[in-house]
Formats: structure tokens, C-alpha cells, sequence
């Protein structure tokens, strides 16, 4: 992926919690396809700056004209200050932004927005494609902006070694894209709902896939009622990329791409409360499965779980039966996921009756995971059963039945 490393060097004004400091010269690289590795390099700085830039609350560079612009936003909480060859700061960054325009624009024309982010088991690619529009289109998802057009896109490069043979570096991103948006007069508000509604999606996909997905590159093309181009924007960011272990499966499961809209459209119907309540589970849910180990994976899911029984309430004073009565009450199965015989004994208020993962939490809070570590494979069937059981009551606040989704089964 180095070669695809783009090196940066000008002059732009440093800003510190909205305070100009001065033109500084600098060196910003980045790779389009490795957003998490970008950093800046800022030479011979006031010898304030460092300081001044750890206690900051916001700190970008920016360079350019109205007309044509990069803005460079700095994570300066991680500076690194040279001084052995004349002062330099550097940094990661955290965001990148360059906007530039060759026609001036109204309300009558339209822009076109691109989010491009790591495949996902939603993807079909069974050819290449350089072009976002030749793609294959995978899901077409109706929002209150736009419609949303999950494509899978092969971006290809060539390099001649030699009359040979050439050698073709695949560079392998989904996105997702709305169409034909008019722009407003102030069009800042509607990228910005935009960024939101590509966020969720991004959730849902996380979901869906047991990870963590994140759009990473997003351009943005404005254009008349004859397809000219009068400007573009396009933005790199770092964001949390998925954990180590993440694998795509290919359409291992075609109830995925319905889920992905039904979730969406089921959340948009909620409250602001009720949106906040699944935002949190969707960060939670991520938290979890990006866990490193079978332990914190373990603890992580079963907070989950405790999240949603204290969300759904019961009357019950202990953990078990009150999961149960949450079923229950509210007609979601459990006996697929948990032995009859020890629902029984929970439901006839049988005190020593708890579910296996409760047991094998309360032997952790006591003694730790090391009088257990044997029986690894028991508890990963345990992960499984706690991931369904929160998979049913996070479905249960959207008011969809699981079964009408690929989430929630024991066949997954």
C-alpha cells in the first residue's frame, strides 16, 4: 500500500482553538486507501506551539484560497517535537478536507456524495470495476435526503515493470452514495445530515457483520442539469477500522441485504429517545465484538445483555429469572436458545436455577478466569447464546420480529 502514499508540502496558517498562529510550513502525507496512517509534519513552530497544541481543544492547518483549499485537522493530543535538526512538530491527523471550485454554483444544481469503506459481507464481486457508476449495485437504501446506493468498487491500478507482464494492485472498498441532491443555499446542513445518515448505515452494516465498519473517504461532486462538474470536496478521516480477526463472508446469508434496510427504516421511525437508546447499543454491540479475547469478548457481551434488562425492566430481583420474565412478557422464544428443563425450574421460581453464562460470570467475579480457561469452547457457545438473546430484545425495541432478519437465529 505504500506506493499509493501521497506526499504534501506548502505553507498554511496554524490554527489553535479558533486563534490564528502565523503561516508555518509543512509536510502532510497520507494514503487514500489507508486513512489511519496519515500525519503532518510542521517545521520550525514558535517555540509556544507544542505546548500550546497538547492543551488544545481543536487544531487544524489550512492552506489555500476561497476558491481551492486543504484544511488539515491534527490529533495534537499525540505531537512529537524534534528539535536535533531544527524545530519540528509532528502529529497524526485526524482529518483531512481539500474543497475546490472552477464555476460557481446555485440552488439549481445537484450534488453527488461517495462514502467509501472496507467490504462487507453484503458484497457480490465477482468482477472489477474503476468506475462508481458501473458497479454492481447491492442495495438501494430510501432515506428522507436521498436514496443510498450500496456498491462494491474495484479500484485498479497498473505498474509496468518491464514487456513482460504487468503487475495490478487491487485496492478492494465499498461505498455507499446518494443522487441528485439539490443544493440549498447553504449546503453545509445537508452533508451533515448526509455524514449522519451514512453513519447509521455503517452501524447497521457493523451489526449485521459482528465488527466494526466505519466510512473512511468521502467525495463530494457538484454538478449542473448537464453533468459539468463545478466543484469537489473530498475528505479522509480516521476512523476506528474493524478488529484484527475481521473476515467478509460473501453473501454467505441473503437475508442480510433485507435486514440492512429494514433496521435502517425501523430506526428512523423511532423517537429521539428510543434513537439514542440504539445508538448506545450499537456502540456497545461494537465494543463487543471487537473484543481481543474470548474473556473480554465474554464480559463485554454479558453487558450487553445486562444493558437490555435494565432498559426492558422486570420485577424479578435476580439476573435469570429476570431475562426470562422479559421474554416472556414480551412473546419473544427462548426455549431454542435455552434448555427446557432449566426454564422451567427459573419460571417455578427455583433459586440455584441461573443460566450457564451467569454462572460462568459470577465464577469470574470471584475467582477470575483462570479456574476456567478449559473450557474455552463452552464458553464461546455461551457468547453465541448471549449475542441471540441481545440480537431478539435490540430487534424488540425496533418492533421487528427477528425472524425477519438475519440477526437473532441459532442457524447463524
Amino acid at each position: 500500500m505504500e506506493q499509493y502514499s501521497k506526499n504534501i508540502n506548502l505553507q498554511g496558517n496554524l490554527f489553535i482553538d479558533g486563534i490564528d498562529h502565523g503561516l508555518l510550513r509543512y509536510e502532510f502525507i497520507y494514503n487514500p486507501y489507508n486513512t489511519n496512517d496519515m500525519r503532518i509534519t510542521l517545521y520550525y513552530p514558535h517555540i509556544s506551539i507544542p505546548e500550546k497544541l497538547r492543551n488544545a481543544k481543536e487544531a487544524y492547518v489550512y492552506s489555500g484560497t476561497p476558491d481551492m483549499n486543504f484544511k488539515i485537522l491534527l490529533n495534537s493530543k499525540f505531537i512529537s517535537h524534534h528539535i536535533s535538526l531544527g524545530s519540528r512538530v509532528s502529529c497524526p491527523v485526524i482529518e483531512y478536507n481539500t474543497f475546490q471550485i472552477f464555476e460557481e454554483f446555485n440552488e439549481n444544481n445537484s450534488i453527488d456524495i461517495y462514502y467509501y469503506f472496507p467490504l462487507t459481507s453484503l458484497s457480490d464481486f465477482n468482477n472489477s470495476f474503476s468506475d462508481d457508476n458501473s458497479a454492481p449495485l447491492l442495495q438501494v437504501i430510501n432515506t428522507n435526503i436521498s436514496q443510498y446506493k450500496l456498491r462494491d468498487i474495484f479500484q485498479i491500478e497498473t505498474d509496468r515493470r518491464n514487456d513482460l507482464y504487468e503487475i495490478m494492485n487491487l485496492i478492494k472498498e465499498s461505498t455507499l452514495f446518494t443522487t441528485q441532491i439539490k443544493i440549498p443555499s447553504d449546503y453545509s446542513q445537508i452533508i451533515s445530515q448526509s455524514d449522519n445518515i451514512a453513519d447509521k448505515i455503517c452501524d447497521i452494516i457493523s451489526l449485521i457483520d459482528r465488527d466494526r465498519i466505519k466510512w473512511k473517504r468521502k467525495e463530494i461532486y457538484i454538478s449542473d442539469s448537464s453533468k459539468k462538474i463545478l466543484g469537489y470536496s473530498k475528505n479522509y478521516r480516521w476512523a476506528s477500522p474493524p478488529s484484527d480477526n475481521y473476515s467478509y463472508k460473501i453473501n454467505h446469508n441473503k437475508n442480510k441485504n433485507s435486514s440492512l434496510e429494514l433496521i435502517y427504516q425501523a430506526y428512523n421511525r423511532l423517537s429521539v429517545e428510543g434513537k439514542n437508546t440504539i445508538d448506545e447499543l450499537f456502540e456497545y454491540f461494537q465494543i463487543a465484538n471487537c473484543s481481543k479475547t474470548i474473556e473480554t469478548k465474554f464480559i463485554h457481551w454479558y453487558s450487553c445483555l445486562d444493558y437490555l434488562k435494565k432498559y426492558f425492566g422486570s420485577s424479578k430481583r435476580y439476573f435469570s429469572p429476570s431475562i426470562v420474565d422479559i421474554f416472556d412478557r414480551n412473546n419473544i422464544a427462548l426455549d431454542d436458545v435455552i434448555d427446557n428443563n432449566l426454564l422451567c425450574k427459573i419460571r417455578n421460581n427455583n433459586k440455584k436455577a441461573i443460566f450457564e453464562f451467569t454462572r460462568i460470570r459470577n465464577n469470574y467475579i470471584h475467582d477470575g478466569f483462570g479456574s476456567i480457561r478449559d473450557d474455552y469452547p463452552i464458553i464461546l457457545n455461551e457468547i453465541k447464546k448471549i449475542i441471540i438473546l441481545c440480537d431478539r430484545l435490540f430487534l424488540r425495541i425496533l418492533n421487528i420480529d427477528y425472524k425477519d432478519t438475519c440477526l437473532g437465529s441459532m442457524k447463524t
